[in-house]
């Protein structure tokens, strides 16, 4: 058997893995998809989150956290967030 051989059957079983279950290729897609769309969502809600504290005088390294770990949760807070008494340094 040569090494032209075991490439040959292991695509041949590879491909017949995907025959025999295509509902695992498939949910592997949709949590792929569903990642990108929340890691999409999250860096949205950090740079939304940045904005709002940069233009109502607070801390925008603070705000930019609380979007990173609470995502769009953090946006109205983040809105409603006044300036802070000490400047950051």
């Amino acid at each position: 058997m040569s090494a032209s051989d075991g490439l040959i059957s292991s695509i041949t079983i590879a491909a017949s893995v995907k025959q025999a279950n295509p509902l695992l290729y498939h949910k592997k897609a949709i949590v792929m998809t569903f990642l990108l769309i929340w890691v999409a969502i999250n860096i949205l809600s950090v740079v939304v989150c940045l904005n709002l504290a940069k233009s109502r005088g607070a801390q925008p390294v603070f705000w930019g956290a609380m979007g990173a770990l609470f995502g769009p949760f953090a946006i109205p807070f983040a809105y409603k967030a006044k300036a802070s008494d000490s400047p950051s340094a």
